[in-house]
């Protein structure tokens, strides 16, 4: 059975980025957070909202010591060039900063 898109599209408490898969917020949250961040879902959850939450939701939900420490392996998967170099930045100034927790 195909996923009802057009009834994720109507659904205001559901993540846009979502809009294909049945999965809800809280198991994204999930697949983000999880401990093994070689995991599939991990990487596809970390990516997923790199590349398709808007900014200020990246910048709320994006858990950063998890992004720093997954970032040097799924950087080359980001598919936006202007997605990557603008995450680059954020990894290297996490770095600078120690900016990571949380």
């Amino acid at each position: 059975m195909q996923p009802n898109y057009t009834q994720y599209r109507r659904d205001p408490t559901r993540y846009t980025w979502l809009w294909d898969t049945d999965m809800t917020n809280e198991r994204f949250d999930e697949c983000l957070t999880q401990s093994d961040i070689s995991s599939y879902e991990a990487q596809w959850a970390m990516l997923r909202i790199i590349e398709y939450a808007s900014f200020f939701e990246l910048k709320r939900l994006l858990p950063k010591k998890r992004f720093v420490e997954m970032w040097p392996n799924i950087a080359r998967r980001v598919r936006a060039r202007e997605d990557r170099e603008g995450m680059e930045f954020c990894y290297q100034r996490f770095l600078q900063n120690g900016d990571v927790h949380g």
